[in-house]
């Protein structure tokens, strides 16, 4: 098959894809359908859509994607992929675009601090609408802002502080607004829709990475020093891609009309731990990890760590594969072949 997916990435992505493509989503039920995946030039919109052009290799599901991104490097991204007559490109920041198109299923995962925000949210929500499409909006775990629950985890229900007078604090503005649209829609005009919140994904694909955490594996593959902002050890929720992916199409597939889930895997880390882990995981390379600054100061009236609740999630059926150890291994294994 020409441009087939397998024939086109490194095989260490190509098996780190595969593993959603034959996991535990049904996905004979995009048989036929499109699929509307924003933020798709990203690690996790790039995961989303290309297993699903796995699945239309192995099991001929004619399903067509719709790949959405704000940004012109989406078609880099995707290389000879662009060629395939089951993915279609959309570059917009406002979404405008969109209201050209139809779709059977939505997936939102684009971060607003890409997007023209309001004017975004509502061609998406519009889109939804006309489209009479099942959709799942993901945001992110600083929605909850500083939460102060007593408790060792964050609950769906909970909702925390924000800085107003903090520039940054509009993006985790811009993902509540999202939310509240979609929930009165959902009320007034019966769109089908329920909403995702994830906590920190991590992983690798051979179009680049700006992420943190792939800049420590990247210098530990190196033999390098690792550079950390601080040795600070205060827990918060991690979940490989592949585990973030199974979990959005557990949602979207099953999840309950207007609820929330949380999309965390159980496993728990901070980036200095991820880097000592990289330390114990390439011993050979006799890495050390350099702090440059101080620890946080954890106190009684801290805010809660940002470690999510995934009960309500894993009732879904969803199950996590990956350890935080794992996922640093897979994603060297991709980077690997690229460096």
């Amino acid at each position: 098959m020409e441009y087939e997916v397998k024939k086109l990435l490194s095989p260490n992505l190509y098996s780190d894809i595969l593993s959603i493509t034959e996991g535990s989503t049904d996905f004979s039920r995009f048989n036929g359908k499109t699929v509307l995946i924003t933020g798709a030039g990203e690690l996790l919109g790039i995961y989303l859509a290309t297993a699903l052009l796995i699945n239309n290799d192995i099991n001929s599901a004619d399903t067509k994607v719709i790949a959405v991104d704000a940004g012109e490097d989406i078609f880099r991204r995707y290389g000879k992929l662009t060629n395939r007559n089951d993915i279609d490109f959309i570059v917009s920041r406002d979404y405008s675009a969109l209201l050209s198109v139809s779709a059977d299923f939505v997936i939102h995962t684009e971060s607003f601090v890409k997007l023209d925000s309001e004017a975004a949210l509502i061609n998406l929500l519009a889109f939804i609408k006309q489209s009479s499409a099942r959709a799942l909006i993901n945001t992110y775990s600083g929605v909850y802002g500083d939460v102060f629950n007593g408790k060792d985890v964050i609950f769906e229900d909970d909702m925390g502080y924000v800085n107003p007078a903090d520039p940054s604090s509009r993006y985790i503005q811009a993902q509540r607004m999202a939310e509240s649209l979609a929930l009165r829609l959902y009320r007034t005009d019966g769109i089908d829709i329920s909403l995702s919140r994830s906590s920190l994904i991590y992983g690798a694909t051979e179009f680049g990475g700006e992420s943190r955490h792939i800049q420590i594996i990247t210098e530990a593959l190196r033999g390098r020093t690792i550079v950390i902002d601080s040795d600070d050890s205060t827990p918060q929720s991690y979940i490989y891609i592949t585990d973030a992916a199974e979990a959005l199409l557990t949602v979207l597939l099953d999840g309950k009309q207007a609820e929330i889930y949380n999309i965390a895997s159980g496993y728990i880390g901070a980036p200095s731990l991820f880097a000592h882990h990289c330390v114990k995981l390439f011993s050979d390379k006799e890495l050390t990890v350099e702090a440059k600054g101080s620890p946080k100061v954890i106190s009684p009236i801290s805010p809660t760590i940002k470690v999510l609740d995934n009960s309500k999630l894993c009732a879904l059926g969803f199950t996590p594969k990956v350890s935080v150890s794992n996922g640093i291994v897979r994603s060297a294994k991709i980077l690997s072949e690229v460096m």
